[in-house]
Formats: C-alpha cells, sequence, structure tokens
C-alpha cells in the first residue's frame, strides 16, 4: 500500500498541509451545498411533474403545467372593452397578451387539479384558486366578426361561472374582465 504524497510534494516530511486540507473542507461544504439545492430542485420538480397542475412562477403569475401557458393571476379590475382588455395585457410587456377562445375555456375548471370555487365579484367562478377575480366573464382575444343583423364587431369570451362561451359587442365593457396569457 502506497501512501500519499501532500501537496507539496512531500517536502514537509509527511506533515499535513494545512492549506490543502482547508480548501478540501471548503469544496465539500459547496459540493454537499449544491447537492442540497440540486435534491431540493428535483423534489419540487418530482411534486410538480404529473401532480399539481398550477404552479406559482413569480409574484402574481401561474402557470399551466397541462399547456405550458403562463397567465396573470389577477384580472384587470374593472369593466372594459375588448379593444383597451388587448391594449392591458400587451402594456403588460414580457410577452403577455389576451388568451384565445380554446385558451380561455382551460381556466374553467369544476373540480380537481387545484380548483375550486373562487369569488369572481357577486358571483363564484370555477378555476385554479389563487386567481383573484373582479368579474366573472373574460374576454379572448378571438373575434366573431360582424353580428348579421347590425354589422357591429363582435367577439368570443368565457363565463367562468359555468364554463359557458359567449360572444358580445367589442364596444361593450360592461361587466367584462382581462386575464392575460404569455407562452412560457
Amino acid at each position: 500500500m502506497q501512501r500519499r504524497k501532500d501537496n507539496d510534494g512531500g517536502r514537509r516530511g509527511g506533515a499535513p498541509n494545512l492549506m490543502a486540507g482547508w480548501m478540501a473542507l471548503g469544496w465539500l461544504c459547496v459540493a454537499a451545498s449544491v447537492g442540497h439545492v440540486a435534491q431540493a430542485h428535483a423534489s419540487q420538480a418530482v411534486k410538480t411533474a404529473g401532480v399539481a397542475r398550477w404552479v406559482s412562477v413569480e409574484p402574481g403569475v401561474v402557470e399551466d403545467t397541462k399547456s405550458g401557458l403562463q397567465w396573470t393571476t389577477a384580472d384587470n379590475g374593472a369593466d372594459i372593452d375588448w379593444n383597451d382588455a388587448k391594449a392591458w395585457c400587451i402594456a403588460k410587456r414580457f410577452r403577455w397578451r389576451l388568451p384565445t377562445l380554446l385558451e380561455l375555456l382551460t381556466l374553467y375548471v369544476e373540480r380537481g387539479e387545484g380548483a375550486g370555487s373562487v369569488p369572481c365579484g357577486e358571483s363564484t367562478c370555477h378555476a385554479y384558486v389563487d386567481f383573484k377575480l373582479t368579474g366573472s366573464w373574460f374576454w379572448s382575444a378571438t373575434p366573431v366578426g360582424q353580428d348579421a343583423y347590425d354589422g357591429i364587431e363582435m367577439a368570443w369570451g368565457v363565463q367562468l361561472v359555468n364554463g359557458a362561451k359567449t360572444q358580445t359587442v367589442m364596444d361593450l365593457s360592461d361587466g367584462s374582465r382581462a386575464l392575460c396569457v404569455r407562452n412560457r
């Protein structure tokens, strides 16, 4: 069995190299710390992968792990028409936009997957429990086109009380709200 030499090539006559020992101890502490952080991230990923549909990614933003879309958790807070709803989302920057009708329909979740009864103005909506909603009807970016009767432009929206998709005049704002979405 061979003895290992100190880092100084054995010139100290076998006396331990104190500096090398402290450095090795330091690297062991760093490695242990990194290992704990990596283990914590791995366990968090295990908890969220396939189990939790909604994950908080930053204050005021949640991610739908099924679709990969990120949503603002709070709506705009007041009546808003379609053009202003689109502008409100775009003004948030960082790729925020008004959701399509199909994207908006994914917010209605009756039970399970982190859903529950969420206050939304004077009503109760069925959505992820961390949403802060001041109304129950939300604009989508999906236009309907002109109304057949009078030619007024209309757009689709979703009622989160019952999941119904409905259309209304783009210039109306009564009871309408906006939530914003972005791709991951």
